[in-house]
């Protein structure tokens, strides 16, 4: 036989159990929308170049590699064994402003590129118009989601 207190402690635990179980009126909260420095973080493989498809896998490939503050690494995977250019960037709107330093094999880099899709998936970004030479280049890359990817 349970006692006074006992039951009343059961009694409330379960209207409590009822009402928290009972279903909201509201629809489930979607979670909120990364910024597009948030989306930026992470590691890409360019897929395309203009009208040129890439291999999405394999040994061989373009990767930009984008960290907290700033940190920029672009690894360019050719079968020549090259260091890794290290850099910075910086995200302006839809602008992506890269720059690295010049090093022995490696001109300097400073550049702007205009994004035009980002999303979890995707990134793709239109070079800006330079020299007068210089083309407007649309490159396309996929979101490196395994390490095995990177080899």
């Amino acid at each position: 036989m349970l006692t006074r207190p006992v039951a009343v402690l059961l009694l409330v635990a379960g209207v409590t159990g009822v009402v928290s179980a009972r279903p909201t009126d509201e629809p489930p909260k979607e979670p909120p929308k990364k910024t597009t420095a948030e989306l930026l973080i992470g590691t890409w493989r360019q897929v395309k170049e203009g009208k040129h498809e890439l291999p999405a896998e394999g040994p061989l490939g373009v990767f930009l590699e984008f960290a907290d503050r700033g940190k920029l690494t672009i690894r360019i995977m050719d079968g020549r064994n090259r260091p890794p250019i290290v850099g910075r960037y910086r995200l302006d709107g839809n602008h992506l402003r890269l720059s690295a330093e010049k090093t022995f094999d490696q001109d300097a880099i400073e550049r702007t590129l205009l994004i035009r899709t980002l999303t979890e998936a995707e990134l793709v970004y239109e070079t800006e118009k330079g020299k007068e030479d210089e083309e407007v280049v649309t490159a396309k890359y996929r979101r490196v989601t395994e390490k095995s990817q990177l080899r």
